[in-house]
């Protein structure tokens, strides 16, 4: 099996999209799908010992690269949210499909669901299916 690709953030442009540092010549291709994962792990201990066990990585945000170039790529939320089990009856005027949004640093709206994407967060190909 091949070795996952992995980068980082190196520019967020709004609440869709980002640009990473790797492009073709690390092997990224448009379509490829990548996990934003924050740096800063949630630590897991023992309740009984407060031994450390090991710690959580939590995804910010999954993206698709929509171009790649030789050195980074553009990628964009993929993942569509359907509120329709929210939002039902007739007359509402309200799309219930949108596509996933993240928080980013700079945000005039902050969110409490998770942390803001931001430059340097760590990039992990996601090759589930």
């Amino acid at each position: 099996m091949a070795e996952l690709i992995r980068g980082k953030v190196a520019r967020v442009f709004d609440n869709r999209s980002v640009a990473i540092n790797r492009g073709t010549k690390h092997g990224v291709e448009k379509g490829m799908k990548f996990a934003i994962i924050d740096n800063d792990a949630d630590e897991i201990k023992d309740p009984d010992t407060g031994e450390r066990l090991g710690a959580l990585a939590r995804t910010k945000a999954f993206v698709q690269v929509t171009v790649a170039y030789d050195l980074y790529s553009i990628a964009s939320t993929y993942r569509i949210v359907d509120f329709s089990s929210l939002f039902s009856g007739p007359g509402l005027g309200i799309d219930s499909k949108t596509p996933e949004t993240f928080t980013y640093e700079g945000e005039a709206t902050k969110r409490l669901s998770s942390a803001p994407v931001q430059v340097g967060d760590r990039v992990v190909q996601d090759i589930r299916a």
